[in-house]
């Protein structure tokens, strides 16, 4: 371990999605859409190690993580011409998050070694999207606090 490495690994995440609009979606006005976008994305990190080589360290990352939408669940509910409340999914194009999105990535940690060849690694980051998910709402972007906890082995 130097002091500036890189950072590998792969990632599957859900996000909770909720917004509240004026706009007309579906026929309907007053339109609250809810639902859950799943991605996997693959981190792009760069980790500054405080300490230089020494073993237990903190430690400060940063970078991006290209992530791909591999399944939505999205429901509108508003209200419809009569004035009653409707849940729907969207029947057209009027939110249609993109397949992909690009988030940045900072955030801090550390490393503990508590074995001769074995380290616990905790880290917190905030992700925060670049491509708008939202067509409501301009510039409604993926946004996530993360905490990491992994372990490490010496091969």
């Amino acid at each position: 371990t130097g002091l500036f490495v890189t950072q590998q690994g792969f990632g599957y995440k859900s996000e909770l999605l909720k917004t509240v609009g004026t706009t007309d979606v579906s026929a309907l006005t007053n339109v609250k859409v809810e639902g859950k976008l799943t991605y996997i994305g693959l981190p792009i990190l760069a980790k500054l190690n405080l300490a230089g080589r020494v073993t237990n360290t903190a430690f400060i990352i940063g970078g991006v993580t290209p992530q791909f939408l591999i399944s939505k669940d999205i429901y509108v509910q508003g209200e419809d011409t009569s004035g009653n409340i409707q849940s729907t999914k969207p029947t057209d194009k009027s939110f249609d998050p993109p397949t992909y999105d690009i988030t940045g990535v900072i955030g801090i940690g550390g490393s503990f070694k508590y074995s001769e060849s074995k380290t616990l690694l905790i880290q917190t980051s905030y992700n925060r999207g670049f491509v708008p998910i939202d067509n409501l709402q301009a510039g409604t972007c993926n946004q996530s606090f993360l905490l990491t906890v992994g372990f490490g082995v010496d091969l």
